[in-house]
């Protein structure tokens, strides 16, 4: 590889994570965000050396952090003459389809209830990125505090609440359905039908939990869709706020979980409805 297509923190080239989601601390020091590889050092005489560009001397808490990072890219070589190109690794082929994804995802090892709801979420006509992603938090596959740290990941104790609440311990259960402001959030947007509920913890009911009228097929997978959007950008908010230290507006989220509804609602040439 070449480096000349690939973000060094934010897209996952060394290992199956961003980089930036795996050492968090040592992002936030980096002045090289949004940074291709190639940028992030320069040859001499032949060797590649890194450059960082830290805002500032470590901390002694980002020290296992940083020199975990420095275990993983001992011995990387790179090629000027060969791209950077993405590697699709279930399969034969090594290509991207929507067919080997559902195959390997199916793969898994699921129980009894959880087959209807993982083949309902995967007919969702929903952006591939988002089921992956819903898939990946039913799962308990999103780099979440608590997933990061037994991965022994070192997570500063001021880092660990909850972005939305800032009360809990960062959870995918918390973030999605225990968290207070997100609760707010999916109240406001089951009000939408004129809808009061009291919200399931668990992952799958909370998925099924309909408006009393939508339960017709269409109109029932329109509402799924809606529950696929708010999981969506309740993590983009979360990684908004981590990353790119965007604050969190509740009432704003639920505006962003309207529009994309509506933008993937659109998706369906027999949806006719416009965004207002």
């Amino acid at each position: 590889m070449d480096g000349q297509k690939t973000l060094f923190w934010e897209d996952p080239w060394l290992v199956q994570e961003p980089l930036a989601a795996i050492y968090p601390r040592i992002y936030l020091n980096s002045t090289k965000k949004q940074t291709r590889i190639h940028s992030m050092g320069q040859w001499n005489e032949g060797e590649w050396n890194w450059d960082f560009g830290w805002r500032r001397n470590w901390l002694g808490r980002d020290s296992e952090q940083w020199e975990d990072l420095q275990r993983r890219l001992q011995g990387l070589q790179f090629d000027s003459h060969k791209k950077d190109y993405w590697k699709w690794l279930p399969g034969n082929t090594q290509a991207y389809t929507v067919k080997s994804t559902y195959g390997e995802l199916l793969s898994w090892k699921v129980g009894s209830e959880e087959v209807p709801f993982l083949k309902e979420l995967w007919s969702l006509k929903i952006p591939p990125k988002a089921k992956i992603l819903t898939w990946r938090m039913y799962f308990e596959g999103l780099p979440t505090i608590d997933n990061l740290k037994k991965r022994n990941i070192q997570i500063a104790q001021n880092e660990e609440r909850c972005k939305f609440c800032l009360e809990e311990t960062e959870t995918t259960t918390h973030l999605f359905f225990h968290c207070s402001k997100v609760d707010q959030v999916w109240k406001l947007c089951y009000k939408w039908a004129n809808f009061n509920t009291v919200l399931p913890a668990n992952a799958i009911q909370h998925f099924q939990q309909l408006p009393g009228h939508s339960y017709k097929n269409k109109q029932a997978s329109r509402w799924k869709i809606m529950w696929a959007t708010a999981v969506y950008n309740i993590w983009m908010t979360r990684n908004n706020n981590i990353f790119r230290g965007q604050g969190v507006d509740t009432q704003q989220l639920e505006q962003k979980i309207r529009f994309t509804t509506w933008s993937w609602l659109k998706m369906d040439k027999d949806f006719p409805f416009n965004y207002v």
